[in-house]
């Protein structure tokens, strides 16, 4: 079986005529926009949020998870018409440039700490993968606590979430996947039709120091800035839609209309 032929594990909300499309970060899962979506629904938009292959309740992709493949498996599933809206948070960012060049039409792109090629030590991004789903699995209840002392603002929903998203992901095919990071899609590099904006936590010390700073620094900052239509800094670490939820959606939907 191809990856393009694996169907996905999907979550929906709303029913109007626009098309919005949320695509969630490594070791997370569709659960994760449970705020996001419900809110974007309000706003006149059919939204849809898949758990991306290794993830979630979505079948394994039995390689190395990159963003190509990733999107390859998504791409027939999304092909009848147009997006009108896609979000991408951190390497499902990366998904999202990989489905531009898979041929879809995207109107309204927002990338999402889009994580940088050269900001990021992908093996040790790899390492912290394979050790953080071994914790989840092992101690759950050890691992929300940490999370909770982690991540101050965050809610309680989102703290369980997190951990039960990483217990479920395919840590091997994941950390697989980011050792190739630096051979991602680039920004740079991708032809779109529609206007992008960029959201990004502040750029910080660097993420050798603060594990939970922006994973597009330096060089690749620049770059963002140069490409992007918009290019908008929300205080808050990795995970903006869970650190300031009501800003960062109303980021999104001043910027989609």
């Amino acid at each position: 079986m191809t990856t393009a032929m694996r169907f996905h594990r999907w979550r929906s909300w709303g029913g109007a005529e626009r098309r919005a499309l949320l695509l969630h970060r490594s070791t997370s899962s569709s659960a994760s926009w449970w705020r996001v979506g419900p809110a974007l629904a309000e706003a006149g938009w059919r939204v849809k949020a898949p758990d991306l292959l290794s993830h979630g309740a979505s079948p394994r992709a039995d390689r190395a998870l990159t963003p190509e493949i990733a999107a390859a498996g998504l791409a027939a599933e999304l092909a009848d018409r147009p997006l009108d809206l896609v979000v991408g948070h951190a390497f499902g960012a990366s998904v999202a440039l990989a489905l531009v060049a898979h041929g879809l039409t995207i109107r309204n792109l927002v990338l999402d700490e889009l994580p940088g090629p050269t900001s990021v030590d992908w093996a040790a991004e790899a390492d912290s993968v394979l050790a953080e789903v071994a914790e989840a699995r092992r101690d759950p209840t050890g691992t929300i606590d940490r999370v909770r002392a982690a991540q101050p603002h965050w809610s309680e929903r989102d703290c369980q979430q997190a951990v039960h998203d990483l217990a479920s992901s395919c840590a091997e095919e994941i950390a697989d996947g980011l050792r190739l990071g630096a051979e991602w899609p680039r920004l740079e590099a991708t032809e779109l039709e529609g206007p992008m904006m960029v959201i990004v936590a502040p750029e910080g010390s660097g993420r050798d120091q603060d594990p939970d700073a922006s994973s597009l620094r330096g060089a690749d900052r620049a770059v963002a800035r140069q490409v992007a239509d918009a290019f908008v800094e929300l205080a808050g670490g990795h995970s903006l839609h869970r650190d300031h939820p009501d800003l960062w959606l109303r980021t999104i939907i001043d910027f989609a209309g």
